[in-house]
């Protein structure tokens, strides 16, 4: 429960590391086999939160943001 030395961006890359942890010990792999029978390529970002209880006692909220129409797919190099 401290910060990391060395800055923003070490700080940046620690947290990335425990994002990776909390995501391998989750169930992502169940979700993603399940986002595998929608999407094919060019995968939607997606966002988690945790939360004391959902509505029904459901286990998965997904959020969306959804554009329609002609929509392209650009693919920028950093």
């Amino acid at each position: 429960m401290k910060l990391i030395e060395g800055g923003a961006a070490e700080e940046a890359r620690q947290a990335l590391k425990n994002i990776g942890h909390i995501l391998e010990a989750a169930d992502f792999g169940v979700v993603n086999e399940v986002y595998k029978e929608f999407f094919t390529k060019d995968f939607p970002a997606r966002s988690t939160y945790q939360v004391g209880k959902l509505p029904a006692n459901a286990n998965v909220e997904i959020e969306v943001i959804a554009a329609v129409g002609n929509v392209k797919t650009v693919l920028s190099k950093m």
